[in-house]
């Protein structure tokens, strides 16, 4: 008969070791965790359009890269040449606000001229040196003026034209997207707030969004174009990122036949003018 202080009778031989069934719950967890990241991720990489080019075709893939790294630096140069004015109209303004007016001095009278003609001809020459120091101030102003008009200009075209690219990127119908720009005319808003429109990541779409609702163009006619800054910020600006969230735009509609391409200046666009 076999001795009972042969076997070891706090241990259970069929059954692991709670050490054991600790550590592979772990492993499985992280496991379980590590696959849920990655499902959630992978809808979150869905959800916002992300596309993994790698799991392209190289044939396929190539002109995707070229292209976008085209696109790229297009941007990039846009964005350069934007730099350049907007610095360039900041110098001018600098020198504005930094040149004086030549100190205005009087002509001599003639009687000086009598009485002490020495002193006369001294004052005579300091008068005329005047008068050429200020035709030379004012040419200067006059140039600085026309060039900050110029540089105005082109910004402007330039913002026009980045605008026009947002509106085609909406692919929404002309019409009602030159009813939406003339609804803000109409309520004043484009006058107020007219180059933040222009000059905005979201312009084309914060007009889109905002010419169809009567009700808050409304309100926002009341108030000063700090506040209505402030409030497209707070609650039209969200409701543009809940729309790209959501909804996919519809696959665009080609249309054949040409159309003019005739320039249209500010007030042709939005009725207002930017100083």
């Amino acid at each position: 008969m076999q001795d009972e202080s042969d076997f070891d009778l706090d241990v259970d031989v069929g059954q692991q070791p709670i050490e054991d069934e600790v550590q592979d719950e772990q492993e499985e967890s992280e496991v379980e965790e590590s696959q849920t990241e990655a499902t959630s991720e992978g809808v979150e990489r869905k959800k916002s359009g992300w596309v993994d080019l790698s799991a392209i075709p190289e044939d396929v893939r190539k002109p995707i890269e070229g292209r976008l790294g085209e696109l790229t630096r297009e941007k990039a140069k846009e964005a350069f040449k934007a730099r350049q004015l907007e610095a360039e109209l900041n110098q001018l303004k600098a020198k504005f606000e930094k040149v004086e007016p030549p100190k205005e001095i009087q002509m001599p009278s003639y009687e000086l001229a009598i009485e002490n003609p020495e002193e006369f001809n001294r004052q005579n020459r300091a008068y005329n040196d005047s008068l050429i120091a200020k035709r030379q101030y004012d040419d200067a102003i006059k140039a600085q003026e026309e060039r900050s008009v110029a540089l105005q200009q082109q910004q402007t075209q330039r913002q026009l034209e980045t605008y026009a690219q947002k509106v085609k990127a909406l692919d929404v119908d002309p019409a009602l997207m030159l009813e939406a720009e003339r609804n803000l005319a109409d309520a004043g808003i484009a006058q107020k707030i007219g180059g933040f429109l222009l000059a905005d990541e979201d312009g084309a779409a914060l007009v889109k969004e905002l010419g169809g609702n009567f009700e808050e163009l409304y309100q926002l006619s009341q108030m000063s174009p700090e506040r209505i800054v402030s409030y497209i910020e707070r609650n039209v600006r969200p409701r543009l990122s809940k729309v790209k969230k959501h909804s996919a735009p519809p696959p665009p509609t080609r249309v054949s036949g040409s159309r003019g391409t005739g320039t249209k200046s500010v007030n042709d666009k939005f009725g207002f003018t930017i100083e």
